[in-house]
């Protein structure tokens, strides 16, 4: 983890700005064709759902302003993020919440995944 001087911070003006709001958040959407996911899941035999979280996750980490946070009065930049996403049991009428480590293995990542949510009741 690594902390950011706030004097030497390209984005100090927008911190500053959004910190002062109620709620500083605000969402991007955007069409994406996921065709070769598909058929890539399709072929490998794995969930879609968790490749999709997975790529998703690859692309936060890929991005240092994705990585930071703020952690008391300081702003730091994580190595990582950890996915955290819902999840459904089959039959099931309530989500539950799966979070595990990054994994740079996509294989590897599913197979936690589905591990770490079958094991959630």
């Amino acid at each position: 983890m690594k902390i950011i001087d706030p004097e030497n911070w390209p984005r100090r003006e927008a911190f500053a700005h959004f910190s002062r709001a109620d709620y500083p958040f605000y969402s991007v959407v955007v069409p994406l064709d996921v065709t070769a996911l598909l058929a890539r899941t399709r072929r490998e035999g794995l969930s879609f759902y968790y490749a999709m979280i997975w790529l998703c996750t690859a692309a936060v980490n890929a991005v240092p302003a994705f990585r930071q946070r703020v952690r008391g009065d300081q702003v730091v930049e994580l190595e990582h993020t950890e996915p955290s996403f819902t999840d459904l049991h089959k039959g099931a009428e309530q989500f539950h919440i799966v979070t595990l480590p990054w994994e740079a293995d996509l294989r590897e990542f599913c197979r936690h995944a589905a591990e770490k949510s079958a094991a959630q009741r």
